[in-house]
């Protein structure tokens, strides 16, 4: 099997006994080794869930940004001297509707977009 098929399945078992025990979950990476249509579906479920547990999932995949509310998604950034600052995206003002998370974060308006030194 693929890493992508192994995670899957470690995923959804953690995933099910997440939700029958209402338990707060965290998926560190969740992207890593899925395709971002699986990872997109994966999140459709979990926001489908009628219970009361809870899920904290961090990507790098920011087209992943655009499956979730505003109120929903931080930004996490380090600066030069690798103090890190957490921001909610619905804290900041501006945002429309007619476009997305990801375009608001590619053209740097939410930050937490690395700095490439070009040399």
């Amino acid at each position: 099997m693929s890493n992508g098929s192994i995670k899957l399945f470690r995923l959804s078992y953690l995933i099910y006994k997440s939700i029958n025990s209402n338990q707060f979950l965290i998926i560190d990476d969740i992207d890593k080794e899925l395709h971002s249509d699986l990872t997109s579906y994966l999140i459709e479920e979990l926001h489908n869930t009628q219970n009361n547990s809870q899920f904290l999932l961090s990507s790098h995949d920011v087209t992943q940004m655009n499956n979730f509310d505003k109120d929903q998604v931080y930004i996490i950034e380090k600066d030069y001297y690798g103090v890190t600052t957490c921001s909610s995206v619905s804290e900041f003002t501006g945002l429309h509707k007619k476009m997305t998370l990801e375009n608001w974060y590619r053209q740097g308006r939410l930050g937490g977009i690395p700095h490439i030194k070009n040399t």
